[in-house]
């Protein structure tokens, strides 16, 4: 019973401890709007991404919505405090609305960042 006992509170202990050295990433500005922008140009948005968590974040991919849209990760390996930049090169496809993601798949969980706006003709923007 003793060993039981023993054992039951060594999982419950390491799992806590488990916890407590998990990353966590944030992102402050997750969701951005471009407001107007022109057809014909390109552009690129800059995320920061920080780990705010106590183990190091490992992110295995950060992939788009659509092919209009390409992620770029400056880090793959982010240690607890530190950053790195998710910068998205956008090339718009059609004039009107969008609203596009990227979705970072790490070693903790997947966490969507993304774009909106509307899209004109270059000879309406100014």
């Amino acid at each position: 019973m003793k060993k039981l006992i023993f054992v039951s509170l060594m999982i419950c202990f390491l799992g806590c401890n488990e916890q407590q050295h998990k990353p966590k990433l944030f992102i402050p500005y997750s969701k951005i709007n471009l407001s107007i922008i022109k057809f014909d140009s390109n552009y690129s948005i800059h995320y920061t991404l920080l780990n705010n968590g106590k183990g190091t974040l490992l992110i295995d991919t950060a992939s788009s919505s659509c092919g209009c849209t390409e992620p770029i990760l400056t880090s793959k390996r982010i240690n607890p405090g530190d950053s790195a930049f998710l910068i998205v090169n956008y090339k718009p496809a059609d004039t009107g609305y969008f609203n596009k993601k990227v979705v970072i798949k790490s070693n903790i969980d997947s966490l969507p960042a993304g774009a909106e706006g509307r899209i004109v003709p270059r000879e309406n923007s100014r």
